[in-house]
């Protein structure tokens, strides 16, 4: 996200309307309009709009085009942005703007706020209303001004204003169970308009109820709704959005009203805990309810988490039991399941509400509960939503909403008790409704609706709530619902170390490494993908300097790998594996990685077992071996991998799969060829890496010899385990050499002739150590390896 947007100055003129009309403040067509000549009253200039993180300031300058015997008054200033929520109305300054100079004098308005997250925004509206007054003669009108930078113009003309003005928000809802006035001014033609009908968009049960859904203006122009909030407040610093709607002669405009609510606890909005459902009604005793619960990141991938689970009882009544109960772990995708199940007695109660608290975020949500044992006034219903088991990215498929009688789903509404149904997507970034973030209906008992995925992966919640008559009022009925959508084909993969672990008891060590798959979009792989690792210990061909590997496409089946004329395949069988590592020039996923060999058709041409899918591509480096390996005067040393969880070389839910590299503690210091290869969506993906088998175990011996000013060949024995086997057959770094005194040092010059840094078969090196006692007051010096892997050289 940029750091920084700057809105390019507009020039905006505003002129004010001739002929009747006017009136005082607010009051339409209540006196005459003060005569200006066909002049307007003011032009606006605005400054740029500065957004850094999560606050943004604009410099307004408002330039008077009327002599000083009009004094001209600004108020009532709002801004709205296209695209992001404000945390609360800027703060304006001055909040009056008093204009009675002359001709082209200025006053300068300075706007500042704060969205309620860090945003981009594209567009915006700023609305005002202005007073003009001469000899006794007052015009009052609102007006608004709309920018969009992304089509700015040469500017402007705001012209008077029909719509949604003073709106209640945002509403700052502190207590429980406490009713609250929402309202909304109507204007037509820069005037307040009577008459004009609002309706109020059936919302989530969470946060509070409506006891009117639908207002008429009054002759003041507003609209009021009551709303009450709910028993148990969300977690502080929830916010959620309501929403008004107004049809204008075919035009749907809309107002947002955000409820913030303030509370004891915190909400993260990087994290996201959900309830599907986030409400049930129990119908009789013993009833089971299964309630999925997700913690998810922001940007709705799945997390693991430990979550818990209120207790139910409150100490006076049997409200039923969970099962499992107390703290529940989220898996790998954020999912866990708990079963609700009711008490053997429903009598006496009605509702309860549980906190279900995600731990490390200190996030909440409430599970309300609902007691029915009579039908009481009316029939109840319910929604069900019908979800594909998953969608895949870039797709369009749909949902099915059905509103049936509670319990008996093959009783569903009248189609014509279905006042409004408004479904939301909480998360846009993976699903719209084509491209829309909200769909609305009515009329319609059971209803497909499009759902379009885009480029991310996880999982989508989608809110839906209807406005339903059940036959003896209009009640609000509410659902959540999980969609799942997968990740496109794995198009890349990484190879990393992850840990080291012996087996103590069979004394053998073990290296974990990770393979990430990924698609074209960065996802991680669908769950249960399978990949293919393998190793090569003991090598016949290496050609990791030289690129001159050749891979070709041949008839289905026979594909073939070949180095030029170069006679060096002829040591190698069928039970050997190739590996094509990656060099500066040759990477891709198309045939890095490894190969099984089918047959060696000649001294320079293998022919592979797995089919290779791109064109013939050469200057390829490679490594051709085993698993085994001879070390001399040792003899055999073998590795090999296994799936670290016992579950195969599957890709989890995070698109991972792990796998043990377990090798001969003698092994330990040398290179080894690993490489992974998976067959996805009909395209192949590789990834091959050249490592070292770590160890964090190293020994060497200490050998003291005196700071003479002479040369003093030593030897010193490395060993693994600590000391308990040698380290041998491998390159020691020269600077891995380290003293305890800096006079005493490495003779370079010697490595190859008179001394040797490549163990033999009992761990020892030979060194010579140059001294320099007339430097330094110490009479002897300490030499020994610094017992590191890094102290090691690869072999290749």
């Amino acid at each position: 996200m940029k750091k920084y947007a700057f809105w390019l100055a507009a020039f905006f003129g505003l002129f004010l309307l001739s002929g009747c009309g006017g009136g005082s403040d607010n009051v339409p067509n209540s006196g005459t309009v003060p005569e200006t000549g066909g002049n307007p009253a003011v032009n606006i200039q605005t400054g740029e709009m500065l957004i850094k993180d999560d606050t943004f300031t604009i410099r307004m300058v408002f330039v008077k085009k009327i002599d000083s015997s009009y004094q001209v008054e600004l108020s009532k200033f709002n801004l709205a942005t296209d695209t992001c929520t404000l945390k609360q109305q800027p703060l304006f300054t001055p909040d009056v703007l008093h204009m009675n100079g002359g001709m082209d004098s200025t006053a300068v308005l300075n706007i500042s706020g704060t969205f309620d997250a860090n945003c981009t925004g594209t567009g915006y509206t700023f609305s005002a209303n202005q007073k003009t007054t001469k000899d006794g003669k007052v015009d009052t009108r609102m007006f608004s001004v709309t920018y969009d930078a992304n089509n700015p113009g040469d500017g402007v003309t705001p012209v008077p204003s029909s719509g949604f003005f003073n709106a209640t928000t945002p509403l700052e809802v502190t207590q429980a169970g406490t009713g609250y006035e929402i309202k909304v001014q109507m204007i037509e033609d820069g005037y307040v308009a009577s008459g004009k009908v609002v309706k109020l968009l059936p919302f989530d049960k969470r946060f509070g109820s409506a006891a009117n859904y639908e207002a008429t203006s009054g002759e003041d122009g507003y609209a009021v709704f009551q709303y009450t909030s709910p028993e148990t407040l969300p977690a502080d610093g929830t916010s959620t959005v309501l929403q008004l709607t107004h049809n204008e002669n075919g035009a749907l405009l809309t107002q947002n009203i955000v409820l913030t609510f303030e509370n004891k606890g915190s909400l993260d909005k990087v994290d996201t805990l959900y309830l599907v459902p986030n409400q049930v009604t129990i119908t009789s005793p013993g009833e089971e309810k299964e309630i999925t619960i997700l913690t998810l990141n922001a940007q709705h991938i799945g997390v693991s988490s430990s979550v818990v689970l209120e207790q139910l009882s409150d100490g006076i009544h049997d409200y039923g039991s969970f099962e499992p109960s107390g703290t529940i772990t989220t898996d790998e995708s954020g999912k866990a399941v708990v079963t609700y199940i009711a008490p053997d007695s429903i009598s006496g109660i009605s509702e309860r509400n549980i906190t279900v608290t995600e731990t490390s975020q200190n996030l909440t949500q409430t599970l309300n509960i609902q007691y029915n044992t009579s039908t009481g006034p009316g029939i109840d219903y319910e929604i069900e939503v019908s979800v594909p088991e998953s969608l895949d990215i870039e797709d369009t498929d749909q949902i099915t909403v059905t509103i049936h009688e509670l319990g008996n789903p093959s009783v569903p509404i009248a189609d014509s008790k279905v006042h409004e149904v408004n479904l939301t997507t909480m998360a846009a970034n993976i699903l719209t409704f084509g491209g829309k973030t909200t769909e609305s209906y009515m009329n319609a008992a059971v209803k497909p609706v499009a759902v379009t995925t885009k480029t991310l992966s996880g999982t989508a919640v989608i809110e839906i709530n209807a406005l339903v008559d059940n036959g003896e009022k209009d009640v609000l009925l509410s659902a959540t619902v999980p969609v799942v959508v997968l990740s496109g084909p794995v198009t890349a993969m990484s190879l990393f170390y992850a840990g080291t672990s012996e087996d103590t008891a069979l004394g053998i060590y073990k290296n974990t490494y990770t393979i990430h798959a990924v698609d074209k979009y960065d996802n991680p792989a669908r769950e249960g993908i399978t990949l293919h690792p393998s190793i090569i210990n003991g090598t016949k061909v290496i050609r990791s300097v030289g690129t001159s590997g050749q891979i070709t496409q041949g008839a289905p089946g026979v594909d073939t790998f070949n180095d030029g004329s170069l006679n060096i395949f002829a040591s190698v069988d069928t039970d050997d594996i190739l590996s094509i590592v990656p060099n500066a020039n040759r990477f891709s996923k198309n045939y890095i990685g490894n190969w099984s060999i089918d047959f060696v058709s000649s001294p320079n041409q293998l022919e592979l077992a797995e089919d290779y899918l791109a064109a013939t591509t050469n200057g390829l480096s490679y490594v051709i071996g085993n698993s085994k390996r001879y070390l001399p005067g040792y003899g055999v040393a073998a590795v090999d991998i296994k799936d670290k969880d016992g579950k195969g070389y599957v890709t989890d839910k995070k698109g991972n799969v792990q796998f043990n590299v377990t090798f001969d503690p003698v092994l330990a210091g040398h290179t080894v060829t690993l490489s992974a290869n998976a067959y996805d969506g009909g395209e192949r993906t590789g990834v091959a890496k050249i490592a070292g088998l770590r160890w964090d175990k190293y020994s060497s011996t200490v050998v003291k010899i005196p700071n003479d000013g002479n040369e003093h060949i030593i030897n010193l024995t490395l060993g693994i385990s600590n000391g308990v086997e040698a380290l041998i057959d491998v390159d020691i770094v020269p600077s891995s050499i380290v003293s305890n005194d800096a006079t005493c040092d490495l003779n370079t010059s010697t490595i190859g002739t008179t001394t040797d840094l490549h163990t033999d078969m009992n761990g020892e090196i030979t060194v010579q150590i140059s001294t320099g006692l007339s430097s330094s007051p110490a009479t002897e010096c300490e030499i020994k390896w610094s017992a590191t892997q890094a102290g090691i050289y690869r072999e290749y």
